[in-house]
């Protein structure tokens, strides 16, 4: 490993050990002065040149080392490198480089970065632990020169770039992994269709120079929605904006998200840690655009307090008014929470693409929480549209799922009529070469644009149906009636009792052999007893109480009695 003896830059990062042990001084460069010499800008001035051992590595995403301060010298204590010299050798000014100088300074290299940096590497994903098992596993120093060998200089690797990278490894995790149904990683395909139709009707607004939208994902997992979104915004017009915000519960997804802002230049500071029902990031806030995709069935049990409070103490007013859905599934949930978030209409109003499964759609009779919250949301006039999407296109699950579109500014064409859009997309994709888990399918960019176009035509079709808001509300009637005594024996009676599979099943037997047949002969003597048994009612007369028409007395046959395994069970003997 070589270290080259280049002239720093502003904003290199330098490591000092000033008597040869742990470094204790970060400098950032803030001016370099020639000759090898700069001045840093962490705490006390320090100076550094090539003849006291200013070893100086290149500009932003890399560390810089210093080995010593003038009049001192020592050994090498740091080292991290965007060059690889093999023929060099691994000695540098007398100091040999190892695993446990590389350790050493790794809590250090960490507490000289930003408060966000530091958030995400030593509270998140607990780096430091990290570092210790591959120093335990000895791999620490071959971990860091793989790293070092690569050159992920911004001129060399964009932001862009670097997300995409990012993302590609976020992927290549979750395919890995066994994680919840519907967690952490949506298909791009999927996310990429839902911007489309979320941004569709706003192209042109979208367009103008210097516009500056929100967008909002309140279970933004590792920012996958947040970053296709933008990037959709980018192509479509480089002048646009789109600031970008999230929530997420799982600490270590929250940490990649945080890192993925931070990579794409965003602020990193939008995205709130905790549970979006009991601890809102972004109470408060009104937002352009939401998207999402939240866990499917998932209980909120947990938050259950916080959440029936709400409900109960504000109504309407806070976020959970219009109902609340069954505990094992919290989707109709995150669905109010964005509700709540909609700018008014006058003030531009609010657009909502979130993905579900079947559950929020069919579960719940008429007048429980589910269906109270739907029926808030189509008598306000809010769904715009529904797609049903092919299944097995989820890297952890095979069900079959939809988008919602909610909408409290819809166009003309879609208020007036008070319409709501129902897409059959199960049809639009394309096997994958290779499955990834459950992934077997995945929808086709011809197949997105095609969805996109049946959308925004608004026109009924052979995969697309529109409905008035009315058709989807029922009420549910128990019509209770008096109980049934009288009765008439007449032939057509007999002929339909004889229909009956009660009736029939006397006859059949689940035994086998001799025993079957002789519990069928026994069942088909005890039909032809209770036909005979009714045959000589009198067939004129109408029978007010049954009681009247079979008196104790009556010659009804005895039906055999079959011993029970349950002693608790009471045998019965009647027919009727």
């Amino acid at each position: 490993m070589w270290v080259g003896r280049t002239q720093p830059h502003p904003g290199d990062i330098v490591i000092f050990n000033w008597d040869g042990g742990v470094p204790d001084h970060i400098g950032i460069v803030e001016q370099s002065v020639g000759n090898g010499q700069f001045s840093s800008i962490e705490g006390n001035t320090a100076i550094g040149n090539e003849s006291n051992g200013g070893e100086v590595m290149r500009r932003q995403r890399h560390m810089v080392v210093e080995e010593g301060a003038p009049g001192l010298r020592g050994r090498l204590a740091c080292l991290a490198t965007d060059t690889l010299d093999s023929g060099a050798g691994h000695s540098v000014m007398g100091g040999n480089v190892d695993e446990m100088c590389i350790r050493s300074c790794g809590a250090a290299i960490l507490k000289g970065f930003s408060e966000n940096v530091r958030e995400i590497f030593i509270e998140r994903f607990k780096i430091a632990e990290q570092i210790d098992k591959l120093d335990e596993s000895n791999i620490l120093y071959m971990v860091v020169g793989k790293f070092a060998n690569v050159d992920l200089h911004p001129e060399a690797v964009p932001n862009h770039m670097m997300g995409s990278i990012f993302e590609d490894l976020i992927r290549r995790f979750v395919e890995q992994s066994n994680e919840t149904a519907g967690e952490h990683f949506t298909p791009r395909e999927v996310i990429r269709l839902m911007v489309n139709l979320l941004f569709m009707e706003d192209s042109d607004v979208l367009r103008k120079k210097g516009v500056v939208k929100t967008l909002f994902d309140p279970a933004c997992g590792t920012g996958g929605m947040l970053s296709v979104a933008e990037a959709y915004l980018r192509e479509l017009n480089p002048d646009a904006h789109l600031e970008l915000f999230g929530q997420e519960l799982n600490d270590e997804s929250y940490a990649i998200c945080k890192a993925d802002m931070l990579l794409k230049a965003e602020n990193p500071g939008n995205v709130a840690l905790g549970n979006s029902f009991s601890e809102d990031g972004h109470a408060g806030r009104k937002f352009d655009y939401m998207l999402s995709n939240p866990p499917f069935g998932v209980e909120w049990k947990k938050v259950e307090k916080a959440i029936r409070d709400e409900a109960e103490n504000l109504g309407h007013a806070g976020r959970f008014g219009a109902g609340l859905p069954r505990i094992n599934d919290g989707s109709l949930l995150f669905l109010q929470h964005m509700i709540s978030k909609m700018r008014p209409a006058k003030e531009g109003g609010s657009r909502i693409a979130i993905v579900f499964n079947g559950s929020p759609l069919f579960t719940g009779d008429a007048g429980s929480g589910e269906s109270e919250i739907r029926r808030w949301i189509i008598e306000n006039d809010w769904l715009e549209a529904i797609v049903g999407l092919p299944d097995q296109l989820f890297f952890n699950t095979g069900i079959s799922t939809y988008i919602w579109l909610v909408n409290n500014r819809k166009s003309r064409k879609r208020k007036g009529k008070g319409k709501v859009q129902l897409i059959n997309a199960v049809e639009k994709f394309q096997k994958m070469r290779k499955s990834l888990g459950n992934k077997r399918n995945e929808i086709g960019p011809e197949h997105i644009v095609e969805i996109t176009d049946i959308y925004g035509a608004f026109k009924e079709g052979p995969c697309c149906k529109i409905f008035d808001n009315e058709d989807f509300g029922y009420h549910k009637i128990t019509v209770e009636r008096p109980l049934r005594q009288s009765f008439q024996v007449t032939a057509e009676k007999l002929a339909l009792l004889e229909q009956e599979a009660a009736f029939q099943n006397l006859a059949k037997s689940k035994k086998k052999g001799a025993a079957g047949i002789k519990e069928a002969e026994g069942g088909r003597e005890l039909q032809a007893a209770i036909l005979k048994a009714l045959g000589k009612l009198d067939k004129k007369k109408v029978w007010k109480k049954r009681a009247s028409a079979f008196p104790a007395a009556f010659p009804w046959p005895r039906l055999p009695t079959r011993r029970s395994s349950n002693p608790r069970r009471k045998r019965s003997t009647c027919p009727m």
